[in-house]
């Protein structure tokens, strides 16, 4: 939440785009996608796999931010709501397992 009120608020879409670091990050962003969801994929603990999950989550709405268009903050914005609930959702259903079992 608080790297897109930082992008839109503080920095905008103007000075986001003329920053040279912006493709850095953006870079930083899609390595981290794709490496926290293969480690992911990688744990057996259910848990486990769920927080690096949210690791790549996290920078889908980190890559959205540094896009720095409308759709990029839109989508950034609406990803942070939809990973809450969904996550919460479950990590309620991981407690719920390991409690069943």
């Amino acid at each position: 939440f608080t790297v897109m009120k930082v992008s839109i608020y503080i920095f905008g879409e103007d000075l986001l785009n003329a920053t040279p670091g912006r493709e850095f990050v953006l870079w930083v962003a899609c390595f981290t996608i794709i490496v926290a969801s293969l480690v992911a994929m990688t744990k057996d603990n259910l848990k486990a796999r769920l927080a690096y999950s949210t690791i790549a989550q996290l920078s889908y709405i980190t890559l959205g931010a540094m896009l720095a268009t409308q759709a990029g903050f839109m989508g950034g914005a609406l990803q942070i709501a939809a990973h809450a609930v969904g996550k919460m959702t479950l990590f309620m259903c991981a407690g719920a397992i390991y409690v069943a079992t």
